[in-house]
């Protein structure tokens, strides 16, 4: 897919929303803690679901869990659209998993992952957060053949359940006057850790509410004649 000047242009107003479920996202266990295989993100749930609604939900497809904990923001408090659920054991996980696209909570289909350590670098994470020696650009992924049935909100909670996203962008068609129209089909989603792109580069095509997108790692554009 050809990437063009999309990845030139400024950041789209989501910017600030994946700042904020960075910073209002659970703590994930210290990798290598045996929980860390139970945490699950259930993704697609409806706005307007409370943490307990969600718990019930969740209980009622998989029985009791260990805890259920719904992403919000940090300021207003409203739901993400998104949660992280602690099964109880690894069948529960298996169960859940099984489950994932099969169901809908108020129309909106509901899909179940487990959901990455935060942490987790594969030795290339520093103390201070981050990944040492990698730039923002190692970790931008690009992703193609979006549906134009999808928003931009739903494809970022997707990949958040992989890690920390720092920056997420969807260029848009320019419509009369300058207004904004309907999506490209790409978008380009930056996370604050180089391991959470190798995860989600293990697979070449993800599910997204039922749609296909294709992955990839952004390509950093030649430079024009003259540097710029």
């Amino acid at each position: 897919e050809p990437q063009g000047d999309a990845e030139a242009a400024p950041h789209g107003t989501l910017k600030a929303e994946a700042a904020d479920q960075a910073a209002a996202a659970p703590q994930a266990p210290a990798p290598g803690n045996e929980a860390d295989s139970r945490k699950l993100a259930v993704l697609g749930l409806p706005y307007a679901l409370t943490e307990a609604d969600v718990s019930q939900h969740m209980r009622g497809k998989l029985g009791d869990v260990d805890r259920v904990e719904l992403v919000t923001d940090k300021f207003s408090g409203r739901s993400k659209g998104f949660a992280f659920v602690f099964a109880k054991d690894d069948d529960q996980v298996r169960r859940a998993l099984e489950l994932s696209g099969t169901f809908e909570i108020d129309g909106r289909r509901i899909e179940i992952k487990q959901a990455a350590p935060r942490d987790q670098a594969g030795g290339f994470a520093s103390r201070g957060g981050g990944s040492f020696g990698a730039s923002a650009e190692q970790n931008r992924i690009f992703i193609a053949k979006v549906a134009p049935e999808l928003e931009g909100e739903t494809l970022r909670q997707h990949f958040a359940s992989f890690g920390e996203v720092e920056d997420f962008y969807m260029p848009s068609f320019r419509g009369a006057g300058g207004s904004l129209g309907s999506h490209r089909g790409i978008a380009f989603l930056t996370f604050k850790d180089a391991a959470a792109v190798e995860e989600v580069l293990k697979q070449e095509t993800h599910q997204v509410q039922g749609f296909a997108v294709s992955v990839d790692r952004a390509r950093s554009r030649a430079p024009r004649d003259g540097g710029f």
